[in-house]
C-alpha cells in the first residue's frame, strides 16, 4: 500500500510511505525522504518492533503493539487499530470482541475487546463507517473519502486521534492487493 502521511504536529513535514503487511503477523513501513530514498523503516513482527533511521544510521528495538516514532513525535498506542482499515478491519478489536458486549443503537455499534470499549458510527445512507473511538477517548479514527479497492469499499483517508488530539492523517495513494514480491519485503 502506498500512503501519504500528514503528521499534525506543527513543523513536521508530510511524507510518503509504503506499507507491506501480513495482517496481525508482520508489518513494514518505509518512509521516503528526498529523492525517493528510504529515510526510515519500521518493522513490527509478533510483538517485536525495529525502527531504522537510515540518514542518521540509528536503530531502535522494542516490544509491544504500539507505533512509537519519537523522532516524528508519533505515539500510536495500537498498530493493528491504525493500519487495520487497509485490509478491511475498520472496527479495531471487533474480530476478537468480548462475548455479550455487542450492541446497536441507531447509527452506532458498540463492542468491547480485551476490556477496551469501542463505538463506531455509520452513515445511515451509505452504510460506511465514519468514526470509531474508545470510550475513554484514548484512540479515535475519522474515516473519509471511501472508495473501491479491488472488491472492497475502504476509507481512502483516515485521521488518527490520540487522547483527543489529532496525530496524523493517512491517505491511500495506491494499493496492490495481490503483490508479487521479488524479494522478502520484511527483511530490513
Amino acid at each position: 500500500v502506498e500512503l501519504s502521511i500528514l503528521p499534525s504536529r506543527k513543523g513536521t513535514v508530510p511524507f510518503s510511505a509504503k506499507l507491506y503487511a501480513k495482517p496481525h503477523q508482520q508489518y513494514r513501513l518505509d518512509a521516503y525522504g528526498f529523492a525517493s530514498s528510504i529515510a526510515a523503516s519500521y518493522l513490527w513482527k509478533e510483538g517485536h518492533w525495529t525502527l531504522l533511521l537510515n540518514d542518521r544510521k540509528e536503530s531502535w528495538e522494542g516490544e509491544g503493539d504500539s507505533l512509537n516514532l519519537a523522532i516524528a513525535a508519533l505515539n500510536i498506542p495500537d498498530v493493528h487499530a491504525v493500519l487495520g482499515f487497509l485490509w478491511g478491519e475498520i472496527l479495531p478489536g471487533f474480530r476478537v470482541r468480548d462475548d455479550s458486549t455487542l450492541s446497536w443503537s441507531g447509527d452506532t455499534l458498540r463492542w468491547s475487546s480485551h476490556g477496551t470499549k469501542w463505538a463506531a458510527r455509520f452513515d445511515a445512507i451509505t452504510g460506511n463507517c465514519e468514526e470509531v473511538s474508545t470510550s475513554n477517548g484514548s484512540l479515535a479514527f475519522k474515516y473519509a473519502k471511501h472508495q473501491r479497492f479491488d472488491t472492497r469499499v475502504l476509507p481512502g483517508e483516515v485521521e488518527v486521534f490520540v487522547n483527543g488530539a489529532s496525530m496524523l492523517a493517512l491517505r491511500i495513494t495506491g494499493m496492490d492487493t495481490h503483490p508479487t514480491w521479488k524479494k522478502n519485503p520484511f527483511a530490513l
